[in-house]
């Protein structure tokens, strides 16, 4: 088993907000690639609560860097993702709940940018807390193995805690949504063989460097340095 796999398996914890609900996505993960834009798509997420539905949404418009662009009124529901109703353990006996679903997007979900040759879709799952939303965390191929082993370093769900999630580049804040790309019209289009649309010359792919004046939309809420603090403390050798 490849270790990035291995994570997915162990993609549980508490994203922030230890006293609500803990929230990540193992699958898909950024640069995941669907077959097409009609092809169902593997998604699993875990919480720390069932109290309320996980909900999967979709932005109906994105730029070509792949963020909403009418913000939060881009976003539009697509489905809850089913709950299970046994928890997973770690051996300090925190329980996590798998939440998951194959889904078929529905084609306002994805857009198509002929200038540079790919379809697009911008993801995001949360869950209401108590007090408002969780928007979940999620990760790439790196982040998944870092999530592998820093759980099983830790052997607490805990373990890769603020340390692996997916984040604007140059280290900054984690990006409250996932990005899929698709190259080629024919490749995403659900009718094989279909031709791509007339487009101007390809430009080079834009970056998913952050933009400054981006339309408002919902941020992953940065954890307290006391939250951060009782988890190290959870996480000590005994």
């Amino acid at each position: 088993m490849k270790k990035w796999q291995a994570g997915v398996m162990l993609a549980v914890s508490l994203s922030y907000g230890l006293a609500g609900a803990g929230c990540t996505i193992g699958s898909p993960h950024w640069d995941y690639v669907p077959d097409t834009i009609a092809t169902p798509i593997p998604f699993q997420a875990w919480t720390t609560s069932t109290a309320n539905p996980v909900v999967l949404e979709c932005a109906n418009d994105t730029s070509a860097h792949g963020w909403p662009t009418a913000g939060e009124a881009s976003y539009v529901h697509v489905t809850n993702l089913s709950l299970s109703s046994t928890p997973s353990l770690d051996p300090a006996g925190s329980a996590v709940y798998s939440a998951s679903a194959n889904v078929a997007l529905p084609s306002q979900c994805w857009k198509y940018f002929g200038d540079y040759d790919f379809w697009q879709a911008n993801l995001r799952i949360w869950q209401n807390n108590g007090s408002g939303r969780s928007i979940f965390t999620s990760f790439d191929k790196p982040g998944l193995e870092c999530l592998g082993r820093e759980v099983g370093k830790a052997r607490s769900w805990l373990g890769f805690f603020d340390k692996c999630e997916k984040r604007y580049l140059g280290g900054g804040d984690k990006i409250p949504y996932i990005v899929l790309r698709i190259d080629g019209y024919a490749n995403g289009a659900p009718l094989s063989g279909a031709q791509r649309p007339m487009s101007r010359k390809l430009q080079p792919l834009p970056s998913d460097e952050r933009i400054r004046d981006l339309p408002a939309v919902q941020m992953i809420t940065p954890v307290p340095e006391s939250v951060k603090a009782d988890v190290r403390k959870q996480l000590q050798p005994l």
